[in-house]
């Protein structure tokens, strides 16, 4: 018998999408197994990523072309939006001015250490373009994956001893994030408008961000793909979750499948 879920809350960056490109007939699968659990219990589906309103637009479009339709989306790791076809994103406003709120004191505070930041960012990479369009962030896009791998690397450097702000990093751009408002934070409040239960609720993902959803309090059921660190498969499997065989979209299926058990 298949475990009940009644939500499912999906990264798409190596979880959903690996290296920015859709595994189509793992998508299908994936729908699947969605429409199934639609069908037995009318679960929701969330996508909940770090990802901007700009940069995430490409990837919706991949999914709509699927049907795969998001009942919620989670943009920069807690903005929280419904989503519904033909009428588009509409925000939990309430919620996401309160993020938006604490961010922007945040920075305000935090504005000269960021322009520093940026400046020695900068003037180490070159090549490097800063995307940021708003004040509360520093969006950084380099030419190539390597490159933007060292990006990540000396930024977290730069603020290992400042617990304020997070670095991560999706294909060649590289994000520096503010500690508030945090995926499973995003999780909890959308169960809790539901009104569903923790326990009801998967959550999968492989990135430094998703740690926060992934530790157990947010969701009863825990899964990272194949693909992910070697660290963050030691926090799933330590909250009881299951680690995929199989990488990107494909491990998400197994994932989801793995919850077929006798309740």
């Amino acid at each position: 018998m298949t475990r009940r879920i009644d939500l499912i809350c999906t990264d798409i960056d190596g979880t959903l999408l690996d290296s920015g490109n859709p595994d189509f007939v793992s998508l299908r699968e994936f729908k699947r197994e969605l429409d199934l659990r639609k069908q037995q219990w009318g679960t929701k589906w969330a996508i909940v990523t770090g990802r901007h309103r700009r940069g995430f637009l490409p990837a919706l479009d991949s999914f709509l072309a699927f049907h795969l339709i998001p009942d919620f989306i989670v943009l920069e790791d807690a903005y929280i939006y419904r989503f519904l076809r033909g009428t588009g994103m509409r925000g939990f406003w309430r919620w996401n001015f309160r993020i938006r709120w604490k961010r922007s004191w945040l920075w305000r505070r935090s504005r000269r250490f960021i322009q520093k930041l940026q400046n020695e960012m900068e003037n180490e990479f070159p090549d490097m373009r800063v995307l940021s369009h708003e004040t509360i962030d520093m969006w950084l896009e380099f030419p190539d994956q390597p490159s933007a791998e060292q990006g990540e690397k000396a930024l977290k450097i730069k603020i290992a001893e400042c617990l304020e702000f997070e670095v991560f990093r999706w294909g060649c751009e590289v994000f520096l994030a503010p500690a508030i408002g945090k995926k499973g934070e995003a999780v909890t409040h959308i169960s809790d408008h539901l009104g569903i239960s923790a326990e009801h609720v998967f959550v999968i993902g492989d990135g430094a961000n998703d740690v926060n959803m992934l530790e157990g309090w947010a969701a009863g059921m825990v899964a990272c793909v194949a693909n992910t660190p070697r660290e963050i498969k030691s926090i799933v499997r330590r909250n009881s979750g299951y680690v995929a065989k199989n990488r990107a979209t494909a491990g998400v299926v197994e994932a989801l499948r793995s919850m077929d058990q006798n309740e």
